[in-house]
């Protein structure tokens, strides 16, 4: 008798416990998205299942962008399937309306498929923890001047909701502030070019409302310190204004775990270990289970070698903050170092899907990997000049013996190694089998990383270079030993989690 926790279709066999997919005793885990999919799709074979009663089931508190979100699981899920849109045999689109399933459902067995596949998905990934829940329709209301009681706060953000029968102005503004203070993170997330400065501007607006707004502080000192390391504004000032909005934020509210990961990060880039240390020691403890210190715990554990661990808490970190596309794309990274390329890929694509502005470096270098070189070529090509830029065409035209063009765009690399990533030249040299020339870039390249007057936003960090797959032509040498040797990880090693 078949048990009751299983459903089978096709060749297919789901066990609602694990969430686990089998066929001819090959395993599949599904994510608790695709699997919540599968479910409602199982649940009624045959027939149109409204994308609205699927966004409804994937995330009951709202989501913004839920077309691009839903397309992202539903793709997922025919990955894991073998499915193919254009010919399914299990989940064939409807378009404007839905999806359906198409394959063969055995009768499933009496026990509900909902509760226990509910159960498998709160168990298995994260409560969404967004702070752009309902944003979509906070932008239309407030076109309208309207957004009394309009949005559903997180429940560690109660306190911004203001009750529909507040009629004050004091209640009104700071209706509006809370209203600000969401358009502000949705575009902090995003990260689409000018989401910063719009960012910082909503933040702005929301403390000119409501001056004592601590979230509104905290996000404003994320927004000048990102766009201090991006470089959109100058580094100093950048830093200047984040701390003193980190501080702020402390003072209203001491519980604001944001905040202080910020002054960790400035005290970091600032050369002061102490301060680093103490701040990121309280924003973990107030915030254990949050994106940013999973993706920071996920860093720590890439750069000591715990690559698996790094792996598992960067995908935790993702599901926590599963609009942000920068947890998505560290994800990515994560994946890439641990040699799971093609997987890497998929996940760099996924943050494109949020945002398709967003980084897709990583998903080129796995194409060049490939020997996908074209392909490649096509995403690099779209990229705004710079380091990351110059090396992936570098590698790209390397690989089509366009040798004229790699070199003219290694020899832009190496003029920008003073004040951006100098240990992407290695990387390189190393792939086009130039060993003496990666070799004595890694040393001279890891001192200007190291160099304390270099204004650099580096992205490529010794610890990564020793994870890297450009660089396996250099292990097992002696220099690359030595090398190795002196390398120490530094607290909160960040691939850039917090950004």
């Amino acid at each position: 008798m078949r048990p009751a926790n299983e459903v089978r279709f096709d060749e297919w066999t789901l066990r609602l416990d694990s969430g686990e997919l089998t066929r001819a005793g090959a395993i599949v885990r599904l994510q608790a998205q695709p699997l919540q999919v599968l479910q409602l799709l199982l649940e009624h074979p045959g027939e149109v299942v409204r994308r609205e009663e699927l966004v409804a089931r994937l995330w009951p508190s709202g989501i913004v962008d839920f077309d691009t979100a839903l397309n992202s699981a539903v793709r997922r899920l025919r990955h894991a399937l073998d499915d193919i849109a254009d010919a399914p045999r299990c989940i064939e689109t409807i378009p404007r309306r839905g999806y359906r399933f198409v394959g063969t459902v055995e009768p499933p067995a009496r026990e509900s498929l909902g509760g226990t596949v509910a159960r498998i998905a709160s168990s298995r990934e994260p409560p969404l923890r967004s702070a752009v829940l309902g944003a979509a329709m906070l932008f239309a209301l407030a076109s309208l001047g309207l957004g009394e009681d309009s949005h559903t706060p997180r429940d560690d953000e109660a306190e911004l909701s203001v009750p529909a029968a507040a009629t004050s102005n004091t209640a009104r503004e700071s209706d509006f502030a809370a209203l600000r203070y969401r358009e502000g993170r949705y575009f902090y997330q995003r990260r689409a070019p000018g989401d910063l400065e719009r960012a910082r501007g909503r933040f702005e607006q929301a403390l000119a409302m409501d001056p004592d707004l601590a979230q509104a502080q905290a996000g404003l000192a994320s927004a000048y310190f990102v766009m201090a390391m991006t470089g959109e504004i100058d580094r100093d000032v950048g830093f200047t204004r984040a701390r003193a909005a980190a501080e702020r934020a402390i003072t209203i509210d001491p519980r604001i775990a944001e905040a202080h990961y910020r002054l960790a990060f400035i005290a970091r880039f600032t050369n002061d270990p102490r301060e680093a240390d103490a701040e990121w020691r309280t924003a973990t403890a107030l915030e254990p289970g949050g994106a940013m210190a999973l993706s920071m715990q996920a860093s720590d554990a890439l750069s000591e070698g715990r690559v698996g661990e790094g792996v598992e808490l960067s995908r935790k970190a993702a599901a926590a903050e599963p609009l942000a596309s920068v947890y998505r794309y560290n994800l990515a990274v994560a994946l890439f170092l641990a040699g799971r390329i093609d997987e890497a890929k998929e996940v760099n694509l996924e943050a494109i899907e949020l945002s398709p502005d967003f980084s897709a470096d990583i998903a080129a270098r796995a194409l060049i990997l490939e020997d996908d070189f074209e392909q490649a070529l096509a995403l690099i090509e779209r990229w705004p000049d710079g380091p990351v830029r110059q090396e992936c065409l570098a590698l790209a035209y390397y690989g089509l013996h366009r040798i004229a063009e790699a070199d003219d765009a290694l020899a832009a690399l190496i003029r920008s190694a003073g004040t951006s990533d100098p240990l992407r030249i290695v990387e390189v040299y190393a792939y086009r089998g130039d060993e003496t020339a990666a070799l004595q870039w890694l040393d001279t390249g890891t001192a200007l990383f190291h160099d304390p007057r270099a204004a650099r936003h580096a992205d490529v960090r010794p610890w990564m270079l020793r994870l890297s797959p450009f660089v396996a032509s250099l292990r097992g040498s002696p220099q690359w030993n030595a090398w190795l040797a002196t390398l120490k990880a530094p607290a909160t090693a960040t691939t850039g989690a917090g950004l």
